[in-house]
Formats: C-alpha cells, structure tokens, sequence
C-alpha cells in the first residue's frame, strides 16, 4: 500500500565517538532521545516506524505536525539532535515500516545538518502556510549523498532567531547560495568552517565513481578505483571519497587472485581508517570494515559488526546489502526482504541490490513481487549476467523451463562477457528440466558434476540443480566437497570469467531457495547444518531460520 506522509528522520549527532567514549552513557542518550520522541509523537499525532541504534524514523499525517516535533526535538533538552523532514510517497509494509524514496531523503537531509538543526525539503515549503513557513531559510538546490537529482532545501530558523545561515555537515549546494540571508551561524558556527572545501573536480570523479560503483562489473569497479584514487590525490582531507576508495577495493576482491587479496585487504582498510579519521560518521569506511570480516561459519560476528555499521547508519544501502545477504545465507529470508528493500531504496542505481531483493522475494514465495522486481532491473540493465542468470534460473525451476530454453537461445539478449561454455551449462540444466528425458537429464549432469570441481560457483549451481533433480546423494556430496573439501578439491575461482572465492569464503544462500526444497526435507541437511556451525549459530543467537524444521534436534 501506498500513502503520502511526512517523515521525520532524527539521530544524535557524534553518536560513534560518544560510544567510544563513554558506551553507558551514550546508551542513555538513545533512551532519552527515545524517550523524547515518544513524547513528541504522542503530542503531534505522529508514530514512530522505525528505529536503529540512535537514529529514528518518524511518520506524521500533517506537515505542520512534523515541523512542530522536529523543531521540539532539535531544541530540547537531551542530546544533541539533527533533524530531516520531507513530505512524498511512501509504501507502507505488512510491519508497518515505510520504505520508498521519500524515506530516503528524509534520512539523507538529516545526515546533511548539524546539531540542533532541522533541514526540510521544498516539498514540505510548499505544503505549510503562516508563520512556521515564514521561518524556513531558502539555502538554494542542493544534491544529497548519492542522489542523481537536486532538490530543495530550507533550514527551520528557531523562533526569535536573527535570521542565519544554518550550519550543514558538508557543502552540497548546486545553486541559489545567495538566497540564504544573513551570514552568521546557528548550532555550532559556520558550516563551511565546519568542513574543507572540496574542489569541483575531486567531487566529480566521487560522483562518477559511485556510478561505476553501481554496476559491480570488475571493469567498472577497476575504473572507480582510479577515479577515487584520483580524487583523494586532489583532495587529501575528502572523508567521502576515502570511504568510496575503501568500498571499491573491498569489491574489487571477488575479481582478485586469493594469492593477492591480502595486499587488497590492506588497502581497503588503510582508506576506511583515513575516511573514519576524518569524520567519525563516515558510513562507507564502517561499511568497509564490517564487509571484510569473513561471514562463512563466522555468522555470529559478523552480524555484531554489521549491526554495529548500521547503528551509526540504520539506512546504509551497502549494509542493508550486505545483512540481507547474511540473512539469506542463515535461513532467515523474510528478515533479508526488509534489508533488500531498504538498500535498493537507498541506492536505486546499484545493480546487486535489486539482484539481491529479487532473489529474497523469490526464496520468501513471493513470486509476483520478484518477477517484477527483476523485470524492472532488467529494463535498466538488460545484458547484465547476474540479473540474466537470475531470470533464467526462477525460469528453469518454476515450471518453465521451457521459457528458460528460448531466452538461452536468444544470443541477442544474453550477456556479453560470459563465455559460451558457461551459458552452455545454464541452458543444460533448463533443458533437461524442460524435457526429463533420461539423455538430456544425464548430460547435464555429467557436464555440472565436472564443472563443479573447477569453480565455487559452479558446485554452487550443481547442488542446486542435483536438487531439483532430487539426486540428492551427489547433491549433498558435492555441498560436503564445497563446504569441508570431502571427496574432491574444488578450484578457487567461482565461474571462469575472473571472479574468485574470497580466500576462505563459501555462499550458503543457495541452501535456503527454493530450487534446493528438497535437500531441506532430507535428514541429512540437518547434518549440514549441524557440521557447518549454523545450527550452533540459530541456537546462541536465538534467530531462528523462518522455517524451525531445519534446526537439528
């Protein structure tokens, strides 16, 4: 369902280094914003949605409400608060969460200002009358944080203020600075003293970095390395661009030899440190040194890490990314659609995460949903491998095969950087399942079973298919030679287009799709779980999988 609200997103500025500080008491910080909150809430007709660490998601039906609990929020008398609000569509979950664009702006004017400032959209301008509206400072057209399009924004001045610029955590107007009136500070000081000034090209090598970024193509991440590498060089003191650099060298080690990921690693920490040293908040360096704890049989951990990054950024899209594949991995695919949600709404230009949600919404058995999902990722990246391979298995393993057969003879539309060898295995599979004929059944078994000593990714697509074949013998044994190295060696890369295995890495995920239903049923998967940890993982972190039948008893 759908519905216009006005959201009101509002953390406690420092929040990290607080914790650092003093952990006690910045935990009753977030109780007694908490506290405050509700309070406001109660009094403006408002709710709160949403709640991560110390930032808040607040829904209200009225903008004139919002403003009102905004402007109580960042002048009380708890910690120090920075606030966002914007008006716009939101799509309302079966929890009651909101998601959608409108959200994300939300969060993102809120990352923009300083303490005891409340940023506004142009919408929310245009939406109030009298004296509130007379308050809010014009600050000009600015572009947020991985945002394509301009928007905007009005600072709400506190009532008998002389008329200031308001301060900002870091310069994003495109236009329209002379229209701010006054040049004195509120909150704090002067924003730009706040912050160095960037040059014009450092920021537009970060922005073209992001988009190349998006795509998770080695090529593209390669490029994005060189222009962040770039831009760093122009820009030494540019905390954004330094977290970008850590992101991209984390992503480049899925295409790096496990001989040389160490020496990657070390780069991708050494960026993530220099972009936390100059600002304490920075969401990507977090991002980076959560994604580099391995997460394969290190399930616990690595969820305290990342819960940790989206405490300080309840609404990162490359966490939210990355905790919905976790999610995935352990079974708990309901949870992984919220997170999927969340980071395509963050970074509707990534690629992986609208992959990432299709995939989630697939495995919960919300099929409509995926297909659309899909349909519209295609539409935006119509060659792209993953999203191709993603269409032609849903395909393969819904009854229809059939379908899936004619998309792998259309040479027109598959993707261009994947050897015809390995489309050959894919339409293989989808053949047999189309004619379960004993020849073509045994063909493609023959031909996955030896592909998957070559590469992760194809044991990973042989289990699969042996399931749905309900072979289930040389299912589990090949999951035992993938997971433990039982009965044969598999290679270190995944497929033979240059993407690796993390250096002691596997993917679970496809333990817990659908394809795979009847390695679930089979006794023997609660010996899996059993031997890989995961059940001593649902056990001691009491998050059961969605479906409790799979915990040995």
């Amino acid at each position: 369902m759908r519905r216009l609200a006005t959201i009101v997103a509002v953390d406690i500025v420092g929040y990290s280094a607080r914790t650092e500080a003093d952990e006690a008491s910045a935990a009753a910080d977030v109780a007694v914003l908490r506290a405050g909150i509700e309070a406001a809430c109660a009094a403006h007709d408002g709710r709160l949605f949403n709640t991560a660490g110390d930032g808040f998601m607040l829904e209200f039906g009225a903008v004139s409400a919002a403003l009102s609990a905004a402007e109580a929020l960042a002048q009380g008398a708890g910690p120090p608060v920075r606030v966002g609000v914007h008006l716009g569509e939101v799509t309302v979950t079966e929890t009651g969460d909101l998601l959608g664009h409108s959200v994300n702006v939300a969060a993102r004017l809120e990352a923009l200002a300083e303490a005891g400032t409340v940023l506004v959209s142009a919408d929310v301008r245009r939406a109030l009358r009298g004296p509130v509206g007379e308050r809010l400072v014009d600050l000009g057209q600015m572009r947020l944080d991985k945002m394509g399009e301009t928007l905007g924004v009005f600072a709400l001045r506190p009532q008998g203020a002389a008329r200031a610029r308001p301060a900002l955590r870091r310069r994003a107007l495109v236009g329209g600075l002379a229209a701010a009136v006054g040049a004195g500070g509120v909150a704090g000081g002067l924003w730009w003293a706040r912050r160095p000034r960037i040059p014009a090209d450092a920021r537009r090598l970060y922005d073209k970095a992001q988009t190349a970024l998006g795509s998770g193509l080695p090529e593209d991440v390669a490029q994005a390395q060189g222009f962040l590498r770039e831009a760093v060089a122009v820009a030494p003191n540019y905390a954004e661009a330094w977290g970008a650099l850590s992101r991209a060298y984390q992503a480049s080690l899925l295409f790096t030899d496990p001989a040389h990921q160490a020496g990657v690693t070390t780069l991708a920490k050494a960026a993530a440190q220099r972009a936390l040293d100059l600002d304490r908040d920075q969401p990507e360096g977090w991002a980076t040194l959560a994604l580099l704890a391995p997460v394969y049989r290190n399930w616990a951990e690595a969820e305290r890490l990342y819960l940790g990054a989206l405490g300080r950024h309840a609404r990162d899209p490359q966490m939210n990314f990355a905790y919905g594949r976790l999610l995935i991995g352990v079974g708990r695919i309901r949870e992984a659609v919220t997170h999927g949600d969340l980071a395509v709404s963050g970074d509707e230009f990534a690629v992986w995460h609208r992959h990432l949600l299709a995939l989630a919404l697939w495995s919960a058995g919300r099929m409509e949903e995926a297909e659309h999902t899909l349909d519209k990722a295609l539409a935006r990246w119509p060659r792209h491998y993953a999203l191709w391979f993603l269409r032609l298995s849903l395909l393969t393993y819904t009854g229809r095969a059939d379908q899936a057969v004619a998309m792998g003879r259309d040479v027109a539309g598959r993707p261009s950087n994947i050897p015809e060898s390995d489309l050959t295995l894919s339409t293989r599979v989808a053949q047999a399942m189309m004619t379960r004929s004993p020849k073509d059944v045994a063909g493609a078994i023959e031909a996955n079973a030896a592909a998957a000593r070559r590469g992760i990714g194809y044991a990973e697509n042989a289990v699969t298919m042996l399931s749905a074949l309900g072979r289930l013998d040389e299912a589990f044994a090949i999951a035992r030679a993938m997971y433990f190295g039982e009965g044969f060696p598999i290679g270190d890369v995944r497929f033979s287009t240059g993407r690796f295995a993390v250096a002691g890495r596997r993917q679970t995920y496809i333990l817990f799709t659908p394809p795979t239903a009847p390695l679930r049923a089979d006794p023997r998967f609660k010996v899996l779980m059993r031997d890989l940890g995961m059940a001593a993982y649902w056990r001691a972190s009491s998050h059961a999988p969605d479906d409790p039948t799979w915990v040995p008893g």
